[in-house]
């Protein structure tokens, strides 16, 4: 039986926080990603109306989730160890490409290694859905 003093039960507790924490991370990251595309998409020449509009509400909807993502990992990051940097809805948002979203080196799928991060990867492929 665990106590909680013992040394394998303080290791199984930080790994419980630290893996909530990640998986938090995981969730943002995930919808900040969806919400940069959808972005993109929008802008893109050829979409039209009926189309914008409807990635306009998905948007609007990514947004609501994003919030609650982040105010789940703001509750969780200063119980890590080292303390995570709370963030700011406005600071998420504002991101212009995945390499300015620090959050991702947090993750341990290592998102900014991924060729679809890399934002001349991301040039090429809205210039050739341009065409």
């Amino acid at each position: 039986q665990w106590t909680p003093h013992q040394p394998d039960y303080v290791q199984a507790v930080q790994y419980s926080q630290e893996r909530h924490f990640i998986r938090s991370v995981e969730e943002l990251e995930g919808l900040v990603v969806q919400r940069l595309f959808e972005m993109s998409k929008a802008n893109l020449a050829g979409t039209g109306y009926k189309m914008r509009k409807y990635i306009s509400k998905a948007i609007t909807r990514c947004s609501a989730a994003i919030r609650t993502a982040l105010d789940k990992c703001n509750i969780l990051a200063p119980l890590q160890d080292p303390p995570r940097p709370v963030l700011d809805y406005s600071e998420v948002v504002g991101f212009i490409s995945l390499g300015e979203f620090s959050l991702l080196k947090y993750s341990r799928h290592h998102i900014l290694t991924k060729p679809w991060s890399v934002s001349a990867n991301h040039e090429m492929a809205a210039k050739y859905f341009k065409l």
